[in-house]
């Protein structure tokens, strides 16, 4: 029967071969596209996670490490602190005392001795007999009076030296009573040695600031660089993990023993057993890592072996 006059006729059209092979190459070609997209994917996740571990790993190396000369600087002051020369008020022979301690291995720049007014009674950098107001360490001075405890400082100008500096600062106590103040001063080189002492890769950049986010010491261009803000948005995230950092896991080893602690909130109680099961079932030694801390452990062991604490202890025992 014909069509009416007005009436289409609809003709189907089968595809054609090219189109049908391009179907055919993108159902075959599809599937393998997703698949190395996820196998990418999670290639960028794992190596991601490694390097903030391996990053994470490093920092709290760096940490120790300056954890280790501060902790020398305060048990150096606090042995002074005990000198008979104080008593006496023999501050010629407390001046020649504190003098001697400071050896090329001792990590502390100068030693100085305040009283209540913050007025420096001695300073092993400027020539014994100077009596030097030091309003710039006032607040600070009078804060280990009121607690009886040593106090880290922020990165500050020494009025005195005329450089920045950060210092040490502990309680000579008699009687139960804070008479005076010794302080010990570390430079920004001194930390920054510290730093390059690890053997990082040669174009990771680390750096130390103090709890006003300014610069203490840096391993690139730090002439450039120390005594600078850091920029807000790292502070500002500095900040918030310390907010968020509500766990901690940690693991010694003796001759004999291994020993392991972990901290941790109850609300983060399963992440922190998952990652101390992986830590215990599944540990990673990459070699290029384990060759880093190997050498990050050594630089340590042979710094400390020259530290005058270990010296004399050393000594002590061999006689």
């Amino acid at each position: 029967m014909a069509p009416l006059q007005g009436e289409h006729k609809y003709v189907a059209r089968l595809p054609t071969i090219r189109s049908q092979l391009y179907s055919l190459v993108w159902a075959c070609a599809l599937p393998a596209i997703l698949g190395i997209a996820l196998l990418t994917n999670n290639f960028i996740v794992r190596e991601r996670k490694t390097i903030q571990q391996d990053t994470l790993i490093t920092a709290r190396a760096l940490i120790q490490a300056v954890d280790r000369d501060l902790n020398t600087g305060i048990t150096v002051a606090l042995a002074l602190a005990n000198s008979p020369s104080i008593d006496s008020r023999d501050f010629a022979a407390f001046y020649r005392q504190a003098t001697d301690v400071l050896r090329p291995e001792f990590p502390g720049y100068n030693f100085v001795l305040h009283d209540r007014d913050s007025v420096q009674l001695l300073n092993t950098a400027r020539p014994y007999g100077e009596v030097y107001p030091d309003p710039f360490s006032a607040a600070r001075i009078a804060q280990v009076f009121k607690t009886g405890k040593p106090l880290i400082s922020n990165l500050f100008y020494a009025g005195a030296l005329k450089r920045p500096l950060v210092a040490i600062h502990a309680p000579v106590v008699r009687d139960g009573k804070v008479v005076y103040v010794i302080s010990v001063a570390f430079v920004p080189e001194r930390l920054g040695q510290v730093l390059r002492e690890q053997l990082l890769p040669a174009d990771r950049v680390t750096g130390i600031f103090d709890a006003n986010g300014v610069l203490v010491a840096r391993t690139h261009d730090p002439e450039k660089y120390v005594g600078r803000p850091v920029s807000p948005t790292l502070m500002s995230r500095f900040r918030l993990r310390q907010e968020e950092a509500s766990m901690s896991l940690g693991f010694g080893a003796a001759l004999d023993t291994v020993a392991g602690s972990m901290r941790l909130l109850s609300a983060n109680r399963d992440e922190a057993f998952e990652l101390l099961r992986l830590a215990v079932s599944e540990p990673r030694f990459d070699q290029d890592r384990f060759e880093q801390r190997r050498a990050q452990t050594i630089a340590a062991l042979n710094q400390a072996n020259q530290r005058p604490g270990t010296v004399a202890q050393r000594t002590m025992m061999a006689t």
